[in-house]
């Protein structure tokens, strides 16, 4: 029995809504991938400038300079009073023993 065009439509419209789900859900798969890939290169970048501040004081200088000029949330900067020169010295320990 052939379908009437209702009929045609209400399955057309479905299909369409299935695949705009697909589509959603590929989109968020893909932002998700690039977050993941965001936070892993801040990490990698975050690390290797840990490290060289603590054996180079030009570069320990600088970031600590652009830190201070870039960094503008009260509990950030509080954060990084608290902890940045603590952990770098930590590390310079470390490498001295």
């Amino acid at each position: 029995m052939r379908k009437t065009p209702e009929e045609k439509l209400k399955e057309l419209e479905a299909t369409k809504a299935k695949v705009n789900a697909r589509i959603a859900k590929e989109k968020a798969k893909m932002k998700k991938q690039a977050r993941r890939e965001e936070t892993r290169l801040k990490a990698i970048v975050g690390a290797v400038l840990l490290e060289h501040m603590t054996h180079d004081e030009g570069v320990h200088d600088g970031i600590k300079t652009i830190l201070k000029n870039r960094v503008t949330r009260d509990t950030d900067k509080e954060f990084l009073a608290q902890h940045l020169d603590a952990y770098l010295e930590k590390r310079r320990d470390q490498g001295r023993g």
